[in-house]
């Protein structure tokens, strides 16, 4: 018997797992062509989707939603909890949709004013850091989620308390693909090397603008292969951004880093460059424990 189901409905891709009652995964599926950008908008069409997903899985277990899904995109809009939010805060504002199958609900982002002053937001991050908070039991601490737009999020007494939000993957893919950087870059294997090159051209002065030129000459003078281009210029992404938010947090010696194995081992050698020890954490375990840790505290269990 399952004891939750748990689902990561993204722009692009839909996660599914069926859980039991300690988290083990009982079983998995994943539609990397089901994002909310593939439904039709209209609230029917996730319904429908969502029960030929989920099948046999479907009875009396609690339907657990994140992601975009809660969007204006998505199946319904979910208000953001305001920062600081605790576990109980982010439960209590659980969604219920219109779904016949089984009781199901979708999670609400959260929302802060970051210390740059700017309004910022994240839907789906906020159930990693929850199920980073349980696992790891933290009450204090800087978690970062790398990816196309990186959340760094300060946890104070046990509630995210404040987060920032940078846009490396995103600028990476952009100017991987497009623009005179990407004409001689080619994507490959990891080269450490030229990774933390990049990494330490990133504490140059200048700017990241003018930094990002050097891609071009170091390529075009020094002789850096396209392979190398392309690890610089990631390295040079996430060294700048993690100089960025150090900024922020100037005196942040330790991080938990919820990640993929591949951006964990850049991230994790990015943030060692800098002096900031990184833990890190599995993504997909932590979304899993965050979503039965509302589950539980929200009273949806039998």
């Amino acid at each position: 018997m399952s004891a939750i189901i748990t689902v990561d409905w993204g722009t692009t891709r839909f996660r599914a797992a069926r859980l039991d009652a300690s988290g083990a995964v009982l079983e998995a599926i994943e539609d990397p062509r089901g994002g909310i950008l593939q439904m039709t908008g209209e609230a029917t069409g996730f319904e429908r989707y969502l029960a030929d997903k989920l099948g046999p899985w479907l009875g009396d277990a609690p339907v657990l939603m994140a992601g975009m899904i809660g969007s204006r995109q998505g199946w319904i809009e979910t208000p953001y909890v305001e920062a600081p939010a605790s576990l109980s805060a982010i439960a209590g504002k659980l969604q219920r949709v219109p779904f016949a199958a089984a009781p199901a609900f979708v999670v609400p982002g959260v929302v802060c004013r970051a210390a740059s002053g700017a309004l910022d937001v994240m839907r789906g991050e906020e159930t990693q850091i929850l199920g980073a908070m349980a696992l790891e039991s933290i009450e204090q601490g800087l978690i970062v989620l790398p990816g196309t737009h990186s959340k760094w999020t300060r946890v104070e007494n046990g509630q995210i308390t404040g987060f920032a939000t940078s846009m490396t993957g995103e600028l990476f893919d952009l100017l991987g693909t497009h623009g005179l950087l990407a004409r001689t870059m080619t994507p490959g294997a990891f080269d450490g090397t030229s990774f933390l090159a990049g990494v330490e051209r990133a504490r140059a002065p200048g700017g990241l603008s003018h930094l990002l030129f050097g891609v071009r000459t170091e390529g075009l003078l020094n002789g850096l292969s396209g392979e190398g281009q392309h690890n610089f210029l990631s390295g040079l992404l996430i060294g700048a951004e993690i100089a960025g938010m150090r900024s922020l947090d100037p005196d942040a010696g330790a991080a938990y880093v919820i990640a993929s194995s591949e951006l964990a081992k850049r991230y994790g050698l990015a943030l060692t460059h800098f002096d900031i020890t990184a833990t890190i954490l599995s993504g997909e375990t932590c979304a899993h424990a965050g979503l039965l840790a509302l589950a539980q505290h929200a009273e949806l269990l039998s």
